[in-house]
């Protein structure tokens, strides 16, 4: 229940008049009955005791009038639903990401957010509509709630590894509420304020219905975490070599932390990290299998990010294959990686094959394809036909120009290719929205992708030649370990959606064929029979596969996003809401959040209603009013004396 003009109930003051007026109503003086008329005194009394009740009525009656006018001027909204005002339509975003786990004081962020949320929903009329959107959880579905079932799924969010972005969260709740009925509809969102949360490539776009941003009004503690785990030194590891993982803590006091290494929850090492948050730590060598481990420092205010684990899929020098001429620089670091025990190159039984030619020879199946497209552009053509003999869905064509564009860094390859340029003589062109990009350049192009033949061999395509001409890669420093990783056969898991050792909290997990059920870190196995993805990836940790007989298939590493680690910077919230060009307000009254729509119709305005029984009353009041007065003369007519010389009453 709400009024659209608070400001007449004002009025209402009125109802002091009837008041005053029953109150100091004129007294009938006190009478002498001569005893020869005391029986019609009895009779009498009876009456007024009639009269005082109507009175009472009447005042009543008298001050109802006045309260349904006032009401009326004020526009009473009752959430009654249906005619012109249909109820309101609210999407409820809860930032339940990462950040929100840090505890401040006894409580978390989350649990701040949830008093917030719930202090919102108690502002709405039964007959809205309220869709929880948790950021942290990006495959839960967001269906409509009556407020107080949104209240019961509220208390029900926990915290997760993921780092939400705000802004695609706003746009999908801003989706949800596009298809809805005609009425008041808000977006409220209740963020940790988080700098990281608006981390976005590029401005948004306004939403169509109006936004109110609510922090959880309290500090955000101080924080440290591990922000990467590398292993191998830039290199892939081999089973048989010492083990080296390097570990970086990001955050407040990141010197001097011991850190901790386990391996199938044993510990394997430890040590301290120096000025920089960095520590290195060498292993002993460990044979060929699968290691499940994790690196962990001691806990802080905010614990998802004090622990971050990995797999490793350690295996022998790959034996590789070269059927094709190959270019001298190629030629020479391949003998590079061959004389360092790195790969094994050999005539027959390869487990990679490294094309150059533009025709493509089949494989024995599992054999990893490596494709270099020609230098001869004219050969492009035919390389082409090739391609899609393969079953990969892109093709390499000549771009015309010798502009040159910048290699992006991506986990799991070298650092130095953010240095290398490659040229736009050769492009590499896919259907879009294509996944399966290993390695692009800086302006988004693809430059290395993966796919599987109809076989079910792996293939891998570089986007130009590994030639100076275009390419500077073969002349840096980058070349020999850039081939250390293209060489290394994929092992289930190893996409582009992996930071490092682990997949990226809250991305869908691709799993093998074969796959049943997958297990979480919390002990929790989900069916997933028929899947290829699975999406329930919030929780950081060691996902087990299982087949449908029960025997482990794969392990796979869920981290927290490395931008999300660190030093938690507080936003205001006027800031977050200029990241959008309109529609964004901040909520900078603290008890703004408790009226969402500040005033908006949320059901049926009754004024009219109220009128009519105003006017109602007024006709009842009228009766009482004639019938009173008509019962008064009578009764008066009793009690006070006659015409002069007959026996009446006697006034004192």
């Amino acid at each position: 229940m709400t009024v659209l003009a608070p400001l007449l109930l004002l009025a209402g003051a009125a109802l002091v008049v009837p008041l005053w007026l029953h109150l100091h109503r004129s007294r009938d003086p006190g009478t002498h009955a001569f005893p020869a008329i005391r029986y019609l005194v009895r009779s009498v009394e009876a009456e007024r005791r009639s009269f005082r009740y109507r009175e009472l009525l009447l005042l009543l009656v008298r001050c109802a009038i006045i309260l349904l006018l006032v009401l009326a001027g004020a526009r009473l909204v009752l959430p009654v639903g249906g005619g012109l005002h249909p109820p309101a339509q609210v999407v409820l975003v809860v930032d339940n990401g990462i950040h929100s786990g840090a505890v401040v004081g006894t409580e978390t962020l989350l649990d701040h957010l949830v008093r917030r949320g719930e202090e919102s929903l108690a502002a709405l009329g039964p007959l809205d509509r309220v869709r929880i959107v948790a950021a942290g959880e990006p495959w839960r579905p967001a269906l409509p709630l009556s407020p107080t079932e949104a209240v019961d799924a509220l208390r029900g969010l926990e915290s997760t590894g993921v780092l939400p972005r705000l802004a695609q969260v706003v746009e999908r709740a801003d989706a949800l509420l596009e298809g809805t009925s005609e009425g008041p509809r808000r977006i409220i969102v209740l963020t940790t304020g988080v700098a990281e949360t608006l981390l976005d490539s590029s401005p948004p776009e306004p939403p169509g219905v109006s936004v109110l941003l609510v922090n959880s009004g309290v500090d955000l503690p101080e924080n440290r975490g591990i922000a990467s785990v590398e292993v191998g030194d830039g290199l892939v590891p081999r089973a048989g070599e010492p083990l080296v993982i390097s570990v970086h803590l990001a955050g407040t006091g990141v010197a001097d932390i011991p850190v901790r290494i386990r391996i199938d929850d044993e510990l394997a090492g430890a040590g301290r990290t120096d000025d920089t948050g960095r520590v290195r730590l060498e292993l002993p060598p460990f044979g060929e299998g699968v290691l499940v481990g994790s690196a962990e420092i001691d806990p802080d205010a905010l614990r998802t990010d004090d622990r971050r684990p990995f797999v490793v899929h350690l295996r022998s020098a790959p034996r590789v294959a070269t059927p094709d001429p190959l270019h001298p620089y190629l030629e020479d670091a391949l003998e590079t990686l061959h004389d360092a025990g790195r790969i094994v190159r050999v005539t027959t039984g390869a487990e990679v094959v490294l094309h150059t030619a533009p025709e493509i020879p089949a494989v024995d199946p599992g054999v990893l394809r490596i494709l270099l497209p020609p230098g001869d552009l004219s050969l492009l053509p035919a390389f082409n036909r090739s391609l899609e003999t393969v079953g990969l869905p892109w093709r390499v064509e000549a771009g015309g120009g010798d502009a040159r564009r910048v290699l992006a860094p991506a986990p799991g390859f070298p650092a130095g290719l953010g240095e290398v340029e490659v040229t736009d003589r050769t492009l590499l062109v896919g259907p879009p929205g294509e996944s399966g990009v290993e390695l692009g350049t800086a302006g988004g192009d693809p430059w290395l992708v993966r796919g599987d033949s109809p076989d079910g061999s792996p293939v891998r395509l570089l986007g130009s030649p590994l030639d100076p001409a275009f390419t500077d890669l073969p002349l840096s420093a980058a070349m020999i370990p850039f081939l250390d990783r293209l060489l290394a056969p994929p092992t289930w898991g190893a996409g582009e959606v992996r930071e490092g050792l682990g997949l990226r909290a809250g991305t869908a997990m691709e799993l093998p064929p074969g796959a049943a059920t997958v297990q979480r870190p919390d002990g929790q196995r989900i069916a997933v029979d028929g899947l290829r993805r699975f999406h329930d990836t919030g929780i950081p940790g060691h996902y087990e596969i299982f087949d449908s007989g029960g025997r482990g298939q794969a392990s796979q590493a869920v981290q927290v996003p490395r931008e999300a680690v660190g030093e938690l910077t507080s936003t205001p919230l006027e800031t977050m809401a200029g990241h959008w060009p309109s529609g964004v307000t901040a909520a900078d009254d603290p008890g703004a959040h408790t009226d969402p729509f500040g005033g908006e119709r949320r059901g049926r305005e009754v004024a009219t209603a109220l009128l009519l029984g105003a006017l109602l009353l007024l006709l009842v009041e009228g009766i009482l009013v004639r019938t009173g007065a008509a019962n008064r003369s009578a009764a008066v007519s009793l009690s006070s004396p006659s015409e002069p010389g007959t026996l009446g009453s006697r006034r004192s």
